[in-house]
């Protein structure tokens, strides 16, 4: 299988998803599904974004296995997280940095899907205003829709949009929710600066 197995350009760059870990240089922090920030460092830290300033090409690199690759592209700097819906609940989408460098495109790489997306009734403590969709007694949450709508909320003038590629239904993708795999789909932002 060629390694990458995804690519979409947008304004100042181009994400691409890679199937095994690229063997290139890029910038990456140690997801913990949480909300820190952190500019890339020397050493790996503890974060679930990653800010790429205009004097820095260098690749960023999030790893997903159904959590929703993020993109923001902003005037002059643009910020890679990684949105599980611990990140979502904790406010990963509101943390201050985005506002920082104004976001002007958002894209959402390929992650679980509300086709797939099986939850318990109890998600709605978590996400009030998730619609569940209830199919054949079983409840299933939009994320996407929810991370798009918070965005639009907090930045009415960006651009958004999606892959439209559920990584459950796809086999091209890992998904931890088909069969609890330890493989990660490695998503890649490459500035064109």
């Amino acid at each position: 299988m060629e390694n990458v197995i995804y690519s979409h350009s947008l304004p100042k760059g181009i994400f691409k998803v890679y199937h095994t870990r690229p063997d290139f240089h890029f910038h990456e922090v140690k997801q913990v599904h949480g909300i820190n920030c952190s500019y890339p460092s020397p050493t790996v830290v503890e974060a679930d974004a990653i800010i790429q300033n205009s004097k820095d090409s260098t690749p960023l690199l999030i790893k997903t296995a159904d959590c929703l690759p993020i993109i923001f592209e902003g005037l002059a700097e643009n910020i890679f997280l990684h949105a599980g819906w611990r990140g979502l609940a904790l406010g990963i989408l509101d943390i201050p940095e985005l506002k920082k460098i104004k976001p002007q495109t958002c894209f959402i790489g390929p992650c679980i899907l509300s086709c797939c997306f099986e939850v318990g009734h109890d998600f709605n403590e978590l996400f009030p205003e998730v619609t569940l969709i209830k199919k054949d007694e079983k409840f299933f949450a939009d994320l996407i829709s929810f991370a798009k709508e918070k965005i639009l909320d907090l930045f009415p003038e960006i651009h958004i949009s999606d892959s439209g590629i559920c990584t459950m239904c796809n086999n091209d993708f890992h998904s931890f929710r088909r069969n609890k795999t330890t493989h990660r789909n490695f998503n890649v932002y490459f500035s064109k600066d």
